[in-house]
């Protein structure tokens, strides 16, 4: 039998399993709450500390299969819902002044959990979930013990532990969070495209880009095209000194892109399996990048900011004679400002440290 990890060692990812009714229905205030104690427990060891490799929360998300006359979800559906979740982890890792936390939310894709039974032991992980829970850890622990692994740790958290969300607290949310499209004339409607493009600096990759990413992923069915944004466009960015160099941003986004792959699967308008998503992920120089003149490219993902720079490529792409691009555009991170929770100093202050340049301000004042 292999030993199981160090008991006196605190866990560097820390897995939260969810599963939901469904997913085009809100997770409950357990979900969220369960997610808050997560992170408390994760970020308890290590005060202020920052680690290399960073502190890691993985959600991992799964549904029962929905009836085949039951409406699929849509990407209106997967944005609503990756925004709930991690708005709630990043909101809660601001408030334990730690920003940096790593925030990752996956799909099963329908292979359970068999992901469980292969992270290394090297990654020092621990699952968190309630007691009842434990049955199904013992089964992936033992595939694990076949596997020449050790066992992950399980910590119970009940359902009243945690934090609860204070009456009139600061809330995150995402600006446009019923998200918008615009459709190019006959493609009304449209779920799924064999080539989609989007682009950024994704520098200290953040809920924000993970949230527009993900979107990305769910709607692409063959291949997904993502520019990221060369250094010689960013020398004046806020934080400057802490901007991560391009090699390492590109890496961040294919690792992001390969974690996610099970989102794939949930969109039934795409055929593909999981693995058929091809992934281009490239610097670029200007606005554009392959958009400027790949004419297998049908739809592009951006954020409200954005917009007008995906509307520009369609202006573009008209001079080039090519076909226009469906505009999909996703919230951004910002204060909540529904009438029952007005947007206040602090959570203007929350929004700013998620940006990239927030992330980057923080760690030019770690490194004083």
């Amino acid at each position: 039998m292999p030993p199981a990890s160090p008991p006196h060692k605190p866990p560097s990812l820390l897995i939260v399993p969810l599963t939901l009714d469904s997913l085009t229905t809100p997770p409950t205030a357990h979900h969220l709450t369960l997610i808050r104690s997560a992170i408390s427990l994760l970020l308890l060891p290590c005060g202020r500390r920052i680690y290399t490799p960073p502190l890691s929360l993985r959600i991992s998300i799964s549904a029962p299969p929905a009836s085949p006359q039951a409406p699929p979800p849509s990407w209106q559906d997967i944005h609503a819902l990756l925004s709930t979740l991690y708005m709630a982890a990043a909101q809660e890792a601001w408030r334990r002044e730690y920003p940096v936390l790593n925030v990752d939310v996956v799909f099963d894709g329908g292979d359970d959990d068999r992901w469980l039974a292969d992270i290394p032991d090297g990654a020092h992980a621990a699952v968190v979930g309630r007691a009842e829970d434990q049955a199904e850890l013992a089964g992936v622990n033992a595939r694990r013990g076949k596997n020449g692994l050790g066992h992950l740790r399980f910590t119970v958290i009940d359902d009243e532990e945690g934090e609860e969300e204070e009456e009139g607290e600061a809330r995150l949310t995402t600006v446009g969070s019923k998200a918008d499209v615009i459709y190019q004339p006959g493609r009304e409607g449209v779920q799924a495209y064999d080539c989609v493009a989007l682009g950024g600096t994704f520098d200290h990759l953040h809920v924000g880009h993970k949230i527009l990413l993900s979107v990305a992923a769910f709607l692409a069915r063959k291949r997904l095209v993502c520019g990221v944004m060369d250094a010689s466009r960013l020398a004046r960015k806020q934080g400057s000194s802490q901007m991560q160099p391009l090699a390492d941003r590109i890496a961040g986004v294919r690792a992001f892109l390969r974690l996610i792959r099970g989102i794939h699967a949930l969109n039934r308008s795409t055929t593909a399996t999981t693995q058929d998503l091809h992934l281009d992920v490239v610097a670029i120089t200007d606005d554009y990048g392959p958009t400027r003149d790949d004419p297998a490219i049908q739809a592009i993902v951006g954020s409200l900011e954005t917009r007008k720079g995906c509307e520009a490529v369609n202006t573009l792409r008209a001079t080039n004679n090519l076909p226009l691009l469906d505009i999909f555009t996703i919230g951004v991170v910002a204060p909540s400002s529904s009438e029952d929770t007005p947007s206040s100093d602090e959570a203007q202050q929350i929004a700013a440290k998620i940006s990239s340049s927030g992330i980057r301000v923080f760690l030019e004042g770690k490194a004083k």
